[in-house]
């Protein structure tokens, strides 16, 4: 798991060409501009959903992890607390190797401050959880996740 500036993102290149792909559109690209759902960057090999919501408490929320795809989490409005934990210390509730994810139960441990001008990037593996409220009430969010098949 990265946890980083947008501009630092550019250290990161060279771990993958498809998460290289996703790197060079987030630091080039207009994000505001990209429409809400997906947009295809290179069809299935790296994507990007945007999304729009409010935050809610952790307490509904699900950790997942993915097989074959690492994310990308930018957000662009609003802010939200992100939390990885490991897998071991969670409890698995669905998995889904076809739509690529796990879902899990369980306390958080490492949390962050993910709003604009951060992203955080998690591997295939690594359980992450977001969407979570900064503040006790709920908070319009617009995040982008990219996605990067590096199976």
């Amino acid at each position: 798991m990265i946890y980083c500036g947008i501009r630092e993102l550019k250290t990161y290149l060279g771990i993958h060409p498809n998460l290289d792909k996703a790197i060079h559109y987030i630091m080039n690209g207009n994000l505001q501009q990209l429409p809400l759902g997906l947009t295809e960057i290179d069809q299935k090999n790296v994507y990007c959903n945007k999304m729009k919501y409010k935050t809610i408490d952790e307490k509904e929320a699900e950790y997942e992890s993915h097989f074959k795809y690492v994310d990308v989490h930018v957000v662009i409005t609003g802010e939200e607390m992100f939390f990885v934990q490991d897998a071991e210390k969670l409890k698995e509730t669905q998995i889904n190797k076809a739509d690529d994810y796990i879902l899990f139960k369980g306390e958080p441990a490492a949390g962050m401050l993910l709003n604009e001008g951060k992203a955080a990037i998690v591997f295939p593996g690594e359980p992450h959880l977001g969407k979570i409220q900064v503040k006790k009430k709920p908070e319009e969010t617009q995040k982008l996740v990219f996605k990067a098949l590096i199976d």
